[in-house]
């Protein structure tokens, strides 16, 4: 009996050195076979899709694991998956027999985009195989009551798909029944545990080279176990050869050659090599599979694919018809700045026109103030002119210039700062009146064109007044 014990324990301890007890055994399918992962992915590709395998861990031991599995996976629509998937596991004394039957439904939520909910649910027998160990006494198996037990087991899984990008979080093993064993009046039970992967994947075109690159990551947890992680890089050339290598958390380096003989028809080998500590007890372990895909009668894989171009088509022409409503927004846009820049140079004219008439009118009231301005000094400049006497007191200075010192009210006509452009002016008025001369007030800036001068306000008032019916503009200035 204790043999049996120890031979029990050493089956579920050299399991749990190659997996970290993962009851799910690991597939190399699942780095180009998604459907071995979790029940998502039931259905993702058309057609059906058979894969086959045969894996062996622990060279060297005597009772080293050994898995046999087949999966079938089918779709004959964009919307609905349906897979089966068998296995034979033994490590050890433990011995597992899966059937399960899986379900998906997809969703397109983008132009390129899948995202796809899975279901399964299937039953696995349980069973102590005696026969595959050496027992001296075999009598006493007869104490291990029920043995070969059926487990119910259901899962759940969740997946986005691009053409490129691939993400994945499963639950292959959600519930499970645990049936109840009796070892000598004593019960004990065995189930599987709670299982979850979670995956992703990118393809990276190497077009110069006719290659692609996919570098993938598996991760897969159980509870009460540690996690299991692969990290994998696949260089596929000519989408018919594909070499996949990378490393596994347990110290396991794992090296997969895949080749398409046919359209169809697919094989691949892996070997895995053990590193470390598990290397010096093991020699690794290997996977031979085969995989085929049947082609649907009756023309249907054609029709998906016409349906699945039709859909692309469709999804083109709908992104087509909101870039030109995205663009005729902005050929409006564009036309409102357009029309907003013509109202600003519109309005920048306006505002130079308005400039323009203010430097008008400041010169305008520079003249006005010039003809109102009163001096505190009767001194005034008088130049040239026909009246070469304007009084008995002008007196001629150094430089030629006649100074009048008389007080009175002048007729002026013409005012402005710059005296040479006066004296142009003096001329014109020279010819249209017999007394025309030019004054400056002593510490006034301007120079003035005065034709009469009066002694009084009255008389001067009233020769502005008919004065004015000639020259609008005339004024009375008045010289204390």
């Amino acid at each position: 009996m204790i043999r049996i014990l120890l031979l029990t324990f050493l089956g579920l301890t050299i399991f749990g050195e190659v997996s970290y007890a993962q009851q799910l055994p690991i597939s190399q399918q699942n780095y180009f076979n998604n459907f071995s992962l979790q029940p998502a992915y039931t259905g993702y590709k058309e057609g059906l899709n058979a894969f086959a395998s045969f894996r062996t861990n622990m060279l060297g031991y005597s009772s080293s694991p050994n898995t046999v599995a087949a999966n079938f996976s089918y779709r004959d629509s964009d919307k609905h998956g349906f897979g089966a998937s068998l296995m034979t596991d033994q490590v050890g004394l433990i011995r597992n027999n899966l059937l399960n039957l899986s379900y998906a439904y997809r969703l397109t939520v983008s132009t390129t985009g899948t995202l796809s909910a899975g279901f399964s649910a299937g039953i696995a027998e349980n069973r102590f195989d005696f026969a595959a160990v050496s027992i001296e006494d075999q009598s006493d198996l007869g104490n291990l009551s029920n043995n070969g037990k059926m487990m119910f087991n259901a899962g759940f899984g969740l997946a986005y798909s691009t053409p490129k990008l691939t993400l994945g979080f499963g639950l292959p093993v959600l519930v499970s029944s645990r049936p109840t064993y009796t070892y000598n009046a004593t019960d004990f039970r065995y189930g599987l545990q709670s299982t979850y992967t979670a995956n992703a994947s990118y393809i990276i075109p190497a077009p110069n080279l006719d290659m692609e690159l996919i570098p993938t990551v598996i991760i897969r947890g159980q509870r009460g176990q540690d996690m299991l992680n692969d990290y994998i890089l696949t260089a596929k050339y000519r989408k018919k050869i594909s070499v996949s290598t990378g490393y596994r958390s347990t110290g396991i380096v794992p090296i997969v050659l895949k080749v398409d003989l046919k359209k169809n028809l697919t094989v691949y080998y892996g070997q895995e090599i053990a590193l470390g500590t598990l290397g010096n007890a093991s020699q690794g372990g290997f996977e031979l599979g085969v995989g085929y895909k049947f082609t649907l009668k009756n023309g249907r894989e054609e029709k998906l694919k016409r349906e699945r171009e039709a859909f692309e088509r469709d999804s083109l022409s709908q992104a087509l018809t909101a870039l030109n409503d995205s663009l005729k927004i902005k050929m409006d846009a564009l036309i409102q700045m357009d029309s907003v820049k013509q109202n600003n140079d519109e309005l920048n004219e306006d505002i130079k026109k308005l400039r323009d008439d203010l430097k008008k009118a400041a010169l305008e009231k520079q003249r006005l103030e010039a003809a109102k301005e009163e001096v505190t000094t009767p001194v005034k400049e008088v130049l040239g002119g026909k009246n070469s006497k304007t009084s008995e007191t002008k007196t001629i200075d150094e430089e030629g210039v006649a100074i009048d010192q008389d007080a009175g009210y002048y007729l002026i006509v013409q005012s402005s700062v710059n005296r040479e452009a006066l004296e142009k002016d003096l001329t014109e008025w020279n010819e249209k009146e017999k007394e025309t001369f030019i004054i400056k007030p002593g510490k006034s800036k301007w120079y003035m064109i005065a034709v009469f001068k009066f002694e009084d306000r009255k008389e001067s008032l009233k020769a502005l007044k008919e004065f004015r019916t000639k020259y609008p503009r005339a004024w009375i200035k008045k010289i204390p």
